[in-house]
């Protein structure tokens, strides 16, 4: 692991998963701190529903202090 990315996701950063009405996959990484917090991105590669970056498994997603990511694959 990169120094400093974690492939654990634990609070401050908590996750949360559903499906939604079109039976696609959706998941939360909410960040409950102050700081920017990177992690290895712990789902399925898809993409932000926030800005439509790219999500991919296992690669370095940063959740902004009190944010949240919303992916869908």
């Amino acid at each position: 692991a990169r120094k400093g990315i974690s492939s654990a996701v634990s609070f401050p950063l908590i996750t949360r998963s559903g499906v939604n009405g079109h039976g696609r996959n959706v998941h939360h990484l909410f960040n409950y701190s102050a700081p920017p917090r990177t992690v290895k991105y712990p789902f399925a590669s898809g993409t932000s529903l926030l800005d439509s970056q790219k999500l991919v498994k296992g690669a370095p997603v940063t959740v902004e202090p009190w944010g949240v990511v919303i992916g869908i694959d």
